[in-house]
């Protein structure tokens, strides 16, 4: 796309754009249960009612992040889309200091930053750190902020999730984009 006069001819782009198709996948199981675990079914409703669900969204998780595309399997975020990655050259400190370049990263080339995707480990790492001369917890000021229990760095939410690689996370931008 460029200027052009009135009535002058313009410029033609194109985009590399892919249509696909997908197919509706299943996730599911079943569970062998005791005659004398199912004399307890007060007990066992409730506690079936809550972990059963929970499974079933991990193996989910699983597939939407990384699934292979290989039927059964979903075709997971990690496994398509735009990739971006750190060069040495530019190579952070601390997984804040990651994150941020990521942002920057996006940032330069015209998309904004909607979340990011880390492991529960990772998230908690981000607190962790500590005055090299005082030993006390610091938090970058403004940098990494913590407000009704949501996560920001840069201003960017940060979302925690098992499913995620530990030392890896995902930002997105409509679309999830891996750093690595």
């Amino acid at each position: 796309i460029a200027n052009a006069a009135e009535g002058a001819q313009k410029a033609q782009f194109g985009l590399k754009l892919q249509e696909t198709s997908v197919r509706a996948e299943w996730i599911a199981g079943f569970l062998k249960i005791s005659r004398n675990m199912l004399d307890d079914v007060e007990g066992m409703t409730t506690f079936l009612q809550s972990r059963l669900p929970e499974l079933l969204l991990r193996a989910e998780d699983a597939q939407v992040l990384n699934g292979n595309g290989v039927q059964p399997n979903l075709l997971g975020i990690q496994s398509v889309g735009n990739y971006t990655a750190y060069s040495s050259a530019t190579a952070a400190v601390n997984r804040a200091e990651m994150l941020v370049y990521a942002i920057s990263q996006l940032e330069s080339l015209d998309r904004e930053a909607n979340g990011v995707l880390i492991h529960p480990a990772d998230w908690y790492t981000l607190w962790l750190y500590k005055g090299s001369t005082s030993g006390e917890y610091t938090l970058p000021v403004n940098l990494i902020e913590r407000i009704g229990g949501q996560l920001f760095v840069a201003g960017v939410p940060v979302f925690k999730s098992t499913a995620q690689d530990q030392s890896l996370f995902l930002v997105e931008i409509g679309q999830w984009v891996r750093i690595s």
